[in-house]
């Protein structure tokens, strides 16, 4: 059996490890990496901005599970998501010394402005492609999230 790099190839996990990168990569470069003048916007931030408007509020503990982050990590995004005037804390309903994660006006102007510019780049660079590809690219992305969320 070959070895490259410590890994076994043809081996089914190290075929993970290396695809899972690539993958990474591919779908940022390709994908969703949009040039919003000015924004200033990491894709955790636009990632939280998206799952919190797509749920109307959420807990930072249901934010950060959804994301596979830390609370520290979380936190920090929250922070400057709220010194950008995007998001607000306001208090959970049924407990007090809670809070919940809410997307403001301002947020809502900043993802829609990523959402068109990203539409656009998808729009031209799939354009090309027939219906089943990019049907199938959607059920893939759906499965990875499916199947990686399942993952402790």
């Amino acid at each position: 059996m070959n070895y490259i790099i410590g890994l076994k190839s043809g081996d089914t996990l190290d075929r993970i490890i290396c695809d899972s990168y690539r993958a990474l990569h591919l779908i940022h470069r390709q994908l969703v990496r949009a040039e919003v003048s000015g924004d200033g916007l990491a894709h955790h931030k636009l990632a939280i901005m998206a799952i919190v408007e797509h749920a109307g509020s959420l807990s930072p503990s249901e934010i950060a599970r959804r994301l596979s982050l830390t609370k520290p990590q979380l936190t920090q995004f929250i922070n400057q998501l709220v010194d950008q005037g995007a998001v607000t804390r306001v208090p959970d309903d049924t407990d007090r010394r809670r809070h919940r994660i809410v997307l403001t006006e301002i947020g809502r102007m900043m993802l829609g402005e990523y959402m068109v510019a990203l539409r656009q780049r998808l729009s031209s660079k799939l354009g090309d492609l027939a219906a089943e590809v990019t049907d199938k690219l959607a059920q893939a992305l759906k499965d990875i999230i499916d199947i990686t969320s399942k993952l402790k």
